[in-house]
């Protein structure tokens, strides 16, 4: 059988930013079918002073890095200016540049970096080579006098879809998205495409964001605090064994603990809640996606001559009403409890080791109340990013009709990152 070929933009792929996407992409770009050193280059970007002067953690995040073949390259990219990006995109010759450096940029960081890549795009018509100098066009990006070879950008779009959501969502919070959507639409030299995945699985489920919440009952607090677990029971007795004239005082404390055990066993419910929060009603829905599974539609995207480009391509791990991501945590969280109690049983008879299943509490946040909490605090980003989920335009998209269906791929759901992710040692994700 002879080998699968990649396209020409895969040979030489630049990444941007290194966080749970960027991470996820560099797994997924170096285990893709079609990846091999031979024919694909790979590096990523790195501020400079953390490649000359990196931290303990840094160091170790480097050396796992080039271990996978990964090429470090010093760039900035909210330092640096437009000209000092598209020159470093045109000195190593990148084919192709995926943004992952997420929301944290600086405002028109992103608009620079595209504006850079298309200043290094590969094919170069507009330049004006009278008495053999290049010049360049500078009301246009993709004109620059010495051609570069950028075919290729994923820009970082990866959620919602912004062309829904408008300048007008979330009070023009995203206007800086549209503006490279843009950008990208109004040029035919460099191919780009829009990963919209929804929101990231790891996000909805962060604690400040507020849908989905961990805490022990008052209950369980004090249960802790006094220690009445069973390892604190098993080094109790062995300092009773050690105290003989406490002996028969010990063990009546022991039985007296023991019979508070058992009734806590009885009232399992008790012990952790767990409240959903459906923005707007119970009926809205959501799309989401985890992070290595958009690296791996990402990857394929790049990598595959029969992929779309220049357009949004959407992906979904899962699309489902606030309804269903409750009922799916319900399940997840219950088979987690009966598969630990179970594997917990071989290991030991004693009840204390037995796991208690969460309280489930739903409650919603209405749109209006949402929109009154932004107008008291304008400048919270996160109150108003609630305020364009509630709203409820761009955020979710059949899974069926998803590229990443179409094609095929395993996503991962609700469900199972739950079962995947719940940890019992502190009752959460």
């Amino acid at each position: 059988m002879a080998p699968q070929t990649i396209h020409h933009r895969a040979t030489s792929i630049l990444v941007i930013g290194a966080g749970e996407l960027g991470s996820a992409i560099l797994d997924s770009l170096t285990t893709h079918p079609l990846y091999s050193p031979s024919t694909t280059k790979i590096s990523l970007a790195v501020r400079p002073s953390t490649l000359t002067s990196p931290t303990p953690e840094k160091q170790a995040h480097q050396h796992t890095y080039r271990e996978k073949g990964v090429h470090l390259v010093p760039a900035d990219l909210e330092a640096w200016s437009e000209d000092d990006l598209a020159r470093m995109l045109r000195d190593g010759q990148y084919t192709a540049v995926i943004h992952a450096g997420g929301f944290g940029v600086g405002a028109g960081t992103m608009l620079k970096l595209t504006r850079a890549v298309l200043s290094a795009a590969a094919a170069n018509t507009n330049t004006n080579t009278t008495n053999g100098t290049d010049t360049a066009d500078t009301n246009n990006p993709g004109s620059v006098g010495n051609s570069g070879s950028v075919e290729y950008y994923v820009p970082w779009q990866f959620g919602a879809d912004y062309d829904a959501i408008t300048r007008a969502g979330g009070q023009g919070m995203f206007s800086e998205q549209i503006d490279v959507r843009d950008l990208l639409r109004s040029q035919q030299r460099v191919d780009w495409v829009i990963v919209s995945c929804g929101i990231f699985m790891s996000f909805l489920f962060q604690e400040f964001w507020g849908v989905m919440q961990c805490e022990r009952s008052e209950h369980d607090q004090k249960r802790r605090e006094h220690g009445q677990t069973q390892s604190e029971h098993e080094q109790k007795q062995s300092e009773h064994q050690q105290k003989q004239s406490e002996h028969q005082r010990e063990q009546s404390e022991h039985h007296h603990e023991g019979n508070a055990t058992q009734n806590q066993n009885q009232d399992q419910s008790q012990d952790k809640i767990i409240t959903i929060t459906a923005l707007n009603s119970w009926s809205d829905w959501i799309t989401t996606t985890t992070a290595t599974d958009i690296a791996k539609c990402t990857a394929e995207l790049l990598y595959c001559p029969d992929t779309p480009v220049n357009q949004p391509v959407y992906i979904a791990g899962d699309t489902l009403t606030y309804s269903e991501f409750a009922d799916a945590i319900e399940r997840a969280v219950a088979d987690t409890d009966t598969d630990t109690t179970t594997s917990t049983s071989r290991k030991s008879n004693s009840s204390h080791h037995s796991k208690h299943t969460p309280l489930l509490v739903r409650n919603v946040w209405p749109l209006e109340y949402l929109r009154e909490e932004s107008r008291r605090d304008p400048d919270n980003q996160l109150k108003r990013y609630r305020v364009v989920f509630a709203e409820g335009r761009g955020l979710s998209w059949p899974k069926e009709q998803t590229w990443s269906w179409k094609r095929g791929m395993k996503m991962e759901g609700v469900e199972e990152w739950v079962k995947k992710n719940w940890n019992w040692n502190w009752g959460g994700l």
